[in-house]
């Protein structure tokens, strides 16, 4: 059974003759290179101008984008971050000017909005929407007393008894007990709910172990023990990753917080999660590096490092070193970084 789409994310984009503009933009995409796909591209844009029909518009802009798409993981596998960065321009105004989906050109306007911000578009604030946070009543409030121990999957050691007054946030049920802690809050995706939603022992198990459960989904889920986290702008042009996806929904609920964040270094290092976590990359006992750097180009990291700069300002930092190490990099380090870490390379597999 087809999972049912939430009303906020529906699109007019589903006939037959839309799925048939969509299986011809793969078969191009396969039997052509960069340039000879271009090449289609520009055909089709110059037919638009003698047969103005809406199916070949939609051609258009379906297969440009997932030329956009290849050529930004075509310089992603060249570490060339600058060119990736001038790809995903073109492909975010490209969907503002097509899209028929709001959530995509939300999260387009998001991207030019995040990343005019730091100098890497001419862009500027007043020709593009606002993500809806930054008008959220809740963005002003502080709830001081509260803190949260944001505990992730890099941590070397257990959840640290000495903050057992605290809040504790996960984002996967890696832990055996969390009862010491004051409170708790597990995150999940679509994924892992799938996983366990037809498994009600292992299900009751989690939903009495934590104080919230919240998943992020553009479905509807048929549960009413497991609450709706807020979605952040997302898309495949650009998305926050899972500990960006807390820090926005913990903000977007109390306002300014307190944070102890432990085990998120942002893929700065040569193992980015550890041996107790449960990871989709792992294969067997070794992680698998061409599915962590996937993951990171179909979020847009660079996108996702910036934004989470934007998101730690509404943070007050507890014992949170060597997080503030990474966050507090320019962009141009935190690339380079990355290009040591991370093996990039694998990518050219996916061209």
């Amino acid at each position: 059974m087809r999972a049912i789409v939430r009303p906020e994310f529906e699109g007019k984009s589903n006939s037959i003759l839309h799925k048939g503009c969509r299986f011809a933009s793969r078969v191009i995409l396969r039997l052509f290179n960069l340039s000879g796909t271009y090449k289609i591209i520009k055909l089709i844009k110059l037919l638009q101008k003698y047969i103005p029909l809406s199916i070949l518009k939609y051609f258009y802009y379906y297969l440009y984008s997932r030329f956009l798409q290849k050529k930004y993981l075509f310089f992603l596998s060249e570490c060339n971050f600058m060119s990736a960065i001038d790809v995903k321009i073109r492909w975010a105004n490209l969907v503002l000017r097509s899209s028929s989906y709001e959530y995509e050109k939300y999260a387009a306007c998001d991207y030019i909005k995040i990343m005019s911000k730091y100098g890497l578009t001419e862009s500027t604030s007043e020709d593009i929407c606002v993500d809806d946070f930054t008008n959220n009543p809740n963005h002003r409030k502080s709830e001081v007393e509260k803190v949260f121990y944001l505990y992730g999957p890099n941590s070397e050691k257990p959840p640290n008894p000495k903050y057992k007054n605290c809040t504790l946030v996960v984002t996967k049920d890696s832990l055996e007990n969390v009862d010491h802690f004051e409170d708790s809050i597990l995150f999940i995706n679509k994924m892992y709910y799938n996983k366990i939603k037809n498994n009600k022992k292992k299900k009751d198990e989690i939903l009495k172990k934590y104080g919230r459960v919240l998943i992020n989904s553009m479905h509807f889920i048929d549960d009413e023990n497991i609450e709706y986290s807020e979605i952040p702008p997302g898309s495949e042009l650009c998305g926050l990753m899972g500990f960006g996806r807390v820090l926005y929904n913990l903000i977007f609920q109390h306002g300014r917080i307190n944070c102890i964040i432990e085990g998120y270094d942002m893929y700065t290092t040569k193992t980015p999660y550890s041996e107790y976590y449960p990871s989709l990359t792992r294969v067997g006992k070794k992680l698998d590096e061409g599915l962590i750097v996937q993951g990171l180009a179909d979020h847009d990291f660079i996108y996702d490092f910036l934004k989470v700069k934007e998101l730690i300002k509404n943070v007050n930092l507890i014992d949170s070193d060597k997080f503030s190490e990474v966050i507090n990099m320019p962009l141009n380090d935190y690339l380079e970084n990355l290009s040591i870490s991370r093996n990039f390379k694998l990518l050219s597999a996916k061209i």
